[in-house]
């Protein structure tokens, strides 16, 4: 470190002598990668940081190398610099990984930056102490055990890096600790949350039901009520943004930016929450060395997808591995007429109900279009839901009623199980909803879901989803589980509706099976010039003999 040890004072230089070559190697890495005197940000960075200023809740994160890290200890270094007495907890699952990932790194940031934070170690804590008391306490949480070391303690922020990594009820528990005091608040603090993480982990599917599929992938930021917990929290509000962060170029970025520093969010502060989330790419992180990629692309399937592609939506044990949200999530068009339509129902009542629509093109690839979805309908609400969205609306004006070749229905429907003398589906057809008993072949009809999802013989999809049309199906087909007992079915304990409803409108045309064309029926016009030919046929009869 010759080159740079006139640049350091001599407490970071005894510092620096304590690390082992590994640390120095890096830590020199890091006093070099920042260009310029003013800490800047990536625009994914700058975006997420404006956005955390109004969630409660935020996570950021996907890729490997997604500049996690960096978001995460700028926005505590601001915080403490701004606000006398803050204090902000960082944790990861040990104390090495903190030394390499948040510690050498914020170090590295004090030095370059000269701001006003010193390294210290107190009582076996790391810790670096502002000169206005402020204090970014770093510590580490892998068992129930660590959690209880910081109940009893309190904090205007919370940092989680690697945050799949710890169950949800660790996550939980901490956050009980985020509090803050008048005085604080009148200058700026406020009692939040920030995780950082890579898909995968123990709690992967908690971050996705709360995070991921709340907010589309992003593309909103959602009010939930807490009263009942946060296990199943319950969507209150939504804010939609203009565009989905997920892709977006630079000058979308910075129009979420503008749309984050002037969102208004209206909340309860003793009930609800405002949750937010951020994916995260490589290419995001400008300072990535290029070959970094190679290691990432050389990584298994489902790795691949997490650490290179920032991919939440797949995780060990998911049963549709072939779905990607970015090749079966299409942009909306219209559907045309002539298309051969069908609809699948799963009937719920206290559970959610379903109804998903679709339509085959001329190639026999379907595009789903609408979903009718939810608990607590009876089956007479449910047929009129069916029964509105078979009318829609086309671009031109124009009302038109969909012709379904197929509504398929779980068999069960055609049941009296209440004893009643009438079946679900004697009500739905009372009142005017019409269905038919789809087969319940449960493990054949997943397989030709997975053909759908990936047709081998082509090597494309079949099934599209038209973007923002069918959200809970969407929300819960990267969710399904192989099930334990049954290798080759889905867990149903897991909130299935939307998918056994595609699985009914599916089997309405198996993949490889030929359809005969659909029948329609002939206009006015055709009719009566139909008559006025079969006129023409007829013997004429003789007027003289």
């Amino acid at each position: 470190m010759n080159d740079v040890d006139a640049g350091l004072d001599q407490e970071t230089l005894v510092w620096f002598q304590s690390l082992d070559p590994d640390e120095q190697a890096e830590f020199v890495e890091l006093l070099e990668e920042a260009v310029g005197e003013q800490w800047e940000l990536s625009p994914k960075q700058e975006y997420a940081e404006a956005l955390w200023h109004k969630c409660d809740w935020l996570l950021y994160g996907g890729a490997a190398g997604g500049g996690k890290t960096e978001l995460m200890i700028k926005h505590a270094n601001d915080l403490s610099t701004k606000v006398p007495g803050h204090a902000t907890l960082v944790l990861r699952q040990s104390i090495p990984e903190l030394r390499r990932s948040i510690i050498l790194r914020l170090k590295a940031r004090l030095v370059q930056f000269r701001l006003p934070g010193k390294l210290r170690k107190v009582d076996g804590v790391t810790q670096f102490l502002y000169q206005n008391d402020s204090l970014i306490e770093c510590g580490y949480c892998a068992t129930d055990e660590h959690v209880a070391n910081y109940l009893s303690a309190e904090y205007d922020l919370l940092l989680i890096d690697e945050a799949s990594l710890m169950t949800a009820d660790q996550i939980t528990q901490l956050s009980s600790r985020l509090r803050t005091t008048k005085r604080k608040a009148r200058l700026g603090a406020r009692p939040h949350l920030g995780l950082f993480s890579n898909p995968g982990g123990p709690s992967h599917a908690w971050l996705h039901e709360i995070f991921v599929a709340s907010t589309d992938y992003g593309s909103r930021v959602v009010v939930v009520d807490i009263t009942q917990g946060i296990e199943h929290p319950q969507i209150v509000r939504t804010y939609p943004a203009p565009c989905t962060p997920d892709g977006a170029t630079d000058e979308q970025l910075e129009q979420l930016r503008v749309w984050a520093d002037e969102l208004t969010i209206e909340v309860d502060p003793q009930n609800e929450l405002v949750l937010g989330f951020v994916p995260a790419k490589a290419s995001d992180n400008k300072y990535i060395d290029p070959g970094y990629m190679k290691y990432l692309n050389a990584l298994p399937e489902r790795r691949r997808r997490q650490l290179r592609d920032g991919d939440w939506d797949t995780f060990e044990g998911q049963y549709f591995h072939e779905w990607n949200r970015d090749i079966h999530v299409v942009d909306w068009f219209e559907i045309p007429e002539s298309w051969q339509h069908a609809r699948g129902l799963d009937f719920g009542s206290s559970a959610p109900w379903a109804c998903l629509m679709g339509a085959w093109d001329n190639d026999g690839n379907c595009y789903l279009y609408d979903e009718c979805y939810g608990p607590g309908f009876t089956p007479q609400d449910q047929a009129a839901q069916a029964k509105a969205a078979q009318s829609r609306t086309l671009a031109n004006g124009k009302v038109v009623k969909i012709n379904y070749f197929a509504s398929l229905a779980d068999p069960s429907v055609f049941a009296d199980k209440r004893g009643t003398g009438k079946s679900i589906a004697d009500l739905w057809r009372i009142a005017g909803l019409h269905v038919n008993r789809a087969k319940n072949a449960r493990v054949a009809g997943w397989q030709n879901v997975r053909q759908y999802l990936w047709d081998n013989d082509l090597q494309t999809p079949r099934l599209f989803v038209l973007r923002g049309t069918c959200p809970n199906l969407v929300r819960t087909i990267p969710l399904q589980q192989t099930d334990k007992k049954h290798p080759e079915d889905l867990d149903t304990r897991l909130e299935d509706h939307a998918m056994d409803a595609l699985r009914y409108l599916l089997s309405a045309r198996p993949i490889g099976q030929k359809v005969p064309e659909q029948k329609v029926g002939l206009t006015i016009d055709q009719r009566f010039n139909k008559m006025l030919r079969n006129l023409d046929k007829r013997p004429r009869s003789r007027l003289f003999h």
